[in-house]
């Protein structure tokens, strides 16, 4: 994607990514897990905020604070999992 131009992500192909960082609603999330599984390379980093994935197990989680997020959500804890893409698929 370039110029700031807008791409369904379930038919824009990731593969080439390093790095994938995901905020979505939790309904998206075993449909993106499968996709990433699927098209990116083992050991691939992806950081979720919020919703985590429903069968991969994190390598680490942090929790915190944002301040920013109570306007929005009316709460500020956030939750972060990082992710390295299974080697088996």
């Amino acid at each position: 994607m370039q110029g700031g131009a807008r791409s369904d992500l379930f038919a824009t192909d990731v593969r080439e990514a390093t790095v994938v960082t995901v905020y979505l609603l939790p309904e998206a999330m075993p449909r993106l897990e499968k996709k990433l599984r699927s098209e990116l390379r083992p050991g691939t980093r992806v950081v979720v905020h919020d919703y985590p994935f429903p069968t991969w197990t994190p390598e680490k989680v942090e929790e915190f604070e944002s301040l920013d997020k109570i306007r929005i959500t009316g709460s500020s804890f956030t939750r972060l999992w990082l992710y390295r893409v299974p080697t088996v698929k």
